[in-house]
């Protein structure tokens, strides 16, 4: 129970870790990223960037589920 919990809780942390530096990679490597962001006006490059950040951000969880590979609650959690 306390993997389970600790998993669950690790999980968290590297989701907003993972977000917050995407969002902050695109901001500082695009620089209309910020000027648009707020209206949410994106273009074509932005928007795929943004799909990128989601996909590494992703790929974290699902690593997150493989080394809590034991209990079956915390992979579905993370995997789906």
């Amino acid at each position: 129970m306390f993997k389970g919990t600790l998993s669950v809780l690790v999980g968290f942390v590297i989701w907003f870790v993972a977000a917050t530096l995407g969002n902050l990679l695109l901001r500082a490597l695009i620089p209309t990223y910020i000027a648009v962001e707020p209206v949410m006006a994106f273009t074509v490059p932005m928007l795929l960037a943004r799909l990128a950040v989601g996909f590494f951000h992703r790929s974290s969880q699902v690593l997150l589920a493989h080394m809590s590979q034991g209990h079956r609650s915390n992979r579905f959690t993370f995997s789906r």
